[in-house]
């Protein structure tokens, strides 16, 4: 978290760090820790994402063009 979401300034919107796999789903709104026992749910806006490949599981190219997928 960063350090104006975490002394609670400016909280029009705040920015977080999520790590996923490439298979998952974004999630739409994610719980966020702000003291030891207050917790804010927080709905997640995703600008842009690479496109990413089920069967490379990365992120960077679908699975249409796979450089490893082998055609059908």
């Amino acid at each position: 978290m960063d350090s104006i979401t975490a002394s609670h300034e400016r909280l029009e919107y705040a920015n977080a760090c999520v790590e996923l796999e490439a298979c998952s789903s974004i999630p739409k709104v994610i719980d966020v820790k702000m003291r030891i026992v207050s917790f804010v749910l927080v709905r997640v806006v995703v600008p842009w994402l690479l496109p990413s490949c089920p069967h490379c599981k990365i992120y960077g190219h679908g699975e249409n063009v796979c450089p490893v997928k082998k055609p059908s």
